[in-house]
């Protein structure tokens, strides 16, 4: 498990500027013990337009946290796939880091074990983790693909 979540954490880099209020609302969910909120997001998004990249990264981000095993292969090949056609300026300078991210995620899946994931699910809601795809949140809101 702490390979896992070693690798989820690489590379963890930032493209933060001032205003990237739309990114510090979505990691407060996290902070305030409120992973659904992110689901929820993800959903209204996903609804308006099933490959909203950005609301397939928070449906992704919510599967990883609460380890939604059964949908986050799914989740991750549809991110592979619309991320690919989107030719933004800063989604495009990520997306190789998001793929390579992607793939060691979906190659640790199978060696997940399930024993503990009740306890490892309750930890999404009261450890204050932060997002881990805010790198590439904030190059979505950098280009206009991550709004209200």
């Amino acid at each position: 498990m702490k390979l896992f979540l070693i690798l989820l954490f690489f590379p963890m880099f930032s493209y933060a500027e001032e205003n990237q209020s739309i990114c510090i609302r979505l990691n407060q969910y996290l902070i305030d013990g409120n992973p659904d909120g992110l689901l929820n997001e993800a959903n209204q998004r996903l609804a308006v337009n099933e490959n909203d990249i950005a609301g397939l990264l928070l449906k992704m981000e919510y599967e990883l946290l609460l380890m939604k095993l059964e949908d986050l292969n799914n989740t991750c090949d549809k991110i592979l796939t619309v991320g690919e056609n989107i030719e933004s300026q800063e989604f495009k300078k990520v997306y190789p880091l998001l793929v390579k991210q992607i793939n060691s995620i979906k190659s640790l899946i199978p060696n997940i074990l399930v024993d503990n994931i009740d306890s490892e699910r309750q930890k999404a809601y009261t450890s204050k983790p932060k997002l881990i795809m805010i790198p590439y949140l904030e190059a979505c809101e950098k280009d206009g693909l991550l709004t209200e």
